[in-house]
């Protein structure tokens, strides 16, 4: 979608259609759901949830984690998570609106970032950084 199309579609207040090609988002939802399931290592229902994984089931494990997430006592998960998650139960992903994929992005995007993985690569950039400052730390950025 061009971004005067986007721009129309925004203004007139109806919701952008979906991806045209959804063959490497579905495999972006797969690879940040591995990253997560695999830093919570929760036993066999995050077990199952890992080899059960791919490109035609990531919604439906997307849907079960943000349930299993929201039973917990302190975690909260978002009510735009929440509605989208309840449109993929009926089982077409492909029907979600960019700005729903979005909504489900933005949320699995926050979640990676508080796996041990993710905090570990952006500890040892920030302790480049320090030690090197300035130029050194612009360096390391641009990089990643």
């Amino acid at each position: 979608m061009s971004f005067t199309g986007l721009l129309t579609t925004t203004t007139n207040d109806t919701p952008p259609p979906p991806p045209r090609n959804t063959t490497s988002l579905y495999a972006l939802y797969v690879t940040l759901l591995r990253a997560i399931i695999d830093h919570h290592n929760a036993g066999p229902l995050f077990e199952l949830w890992y080899k059960l994984l791919h490109g035609a089931t990531w919604p439906e494990v997307l849907r079960r984690y943000v349930a299993h997430k929201g039973t917990l006592e302190q975690t909260m998960v978002p009510d735009a998570v929440k509605l989208v998650c309840a449109l993929l139960a009926g089982g077409d992903a492909d029907s979600l609106h960019c700005d729903q994929h979005l909504v489900l992005l933005q949320f699995l995007c926050n979640e990676a970032l508080d796996t041990e993985c993710v905090r570990g690569l952006l500890e040892g950039m920030l302790f480049w950084c320090v030690i090197f400052g300035g130029e050194a730390c612009q360096t390391v950025m641009c990089h990643v």
